[in-house]
């Protein structure tokens, strides 16, 4: 059971109802039922551990909608250690997945790598992909691409993406190592955490227009299609949000 705080009450629900709550949800904004099913265990598991890549994202459910003419994952070419995945538009949660079992098979020969391109909305926690991986036996590495959110200084224009990555590994005798870092003051789902709280931003994560240092949530506007966020540069965000530029990497070791 998880506590859900609103401005004015708590709500408690259990995993399988917020897990089966999100995935409707998601089918009512389009996707299909793999889809759904897949970003709603990912969302929940990164809600279970108080993570910002959890249930929040529905708070903007034009963010995690399908793009037009969104797919499903392909195997575009590949050889025995390695394989490039064209995403075609579908959810990065359910393209990464794919890569990522696709690696941990590959590696049974020893060192395996899966690129992805071309998804759209976010893959949530990357410790969650680290984590399917360790349990397999792997050692494994996933690094992830942003859109220009960096500022490089205070007033400059964002023009630096960062890099989000994760490893992990199993331990033997207890649950995997698992290593997520964000080289990021607040990631996107993060700022949204903050809107939907009625919370200010954290200090020293973000700058406004005139590149003064700012904690107002209604500095920002976030809005779909790719969630253009105007008048902010911030700090070190890291969550990749721009369609058609979303990829991912794999590496994995036996």
């Amino acid at each position: 059971m998880r506590h859900l705080a609103a401005a004015a009450d708590t709500v408690t629900v259990s995993v399988k109802e917020a897990q089966s709550t999100t995935a409707q949800a998601l089918r009512m904004i389009g996707w299909d039922d793999e889809a759904a099913d897949v970003q709603a265990e990912i969302m929940t598991a990164a809600e279970l551990c108080g993570n910002n890549q959890g249930l929040v994202k529905m708070f903007k459910p034009e963010l995690m909608a399908p793009a037009p003419g969104a797919g499903k994952p392909v195997v575009e070419r590949e050889t025995a250690s390695s394989a490039v995945i064209k995403g075609n538009q579908s959810p990065g949660m359910l393209a990464l997945t794919k890569a990522v079992d696709l690696a941990c098979a590959k590696a049974k020969g020893g060192v395996a790598s899966v690129g992805v391109y071309d998804t759209s909305t976010s893959s949530g926690q990357l410790a969650f992909y680290g984590a399917r991986a360790a349990e397999k036996g792997r050692i494994v590495i996933i690094t992830a691409n942003s859109p220009e959110f960096v500022a490089a200084k205070a007033g400059a224009k964002a023009s630096f993406g960062t890099n989000p990555l994760c490893f992990a590994c199993p331990v033997e005798g207890r649950s995997p190592f698992v290593f997520d870092m964000s080289t990021a003051a607040i990631a996107l789902f993060g700022v949204l955490t903050c809107k939907a709280k009625g919370q200010p931003l954290p200090q020293n994560s973000a700058y406004d227009s005139n590149g003064n240092w700012t904690r107002k949530v209604e500095d920002i506007h976030i809005g779909g299609g790719g969630g253009a966020i105007a008048n902010l540069s911030l700090i070190h965000i890291s969550e990749p949000t721009r369609l058609r530029r979303i990829s991912y990497a794999v590496f994995c070791l036996k």
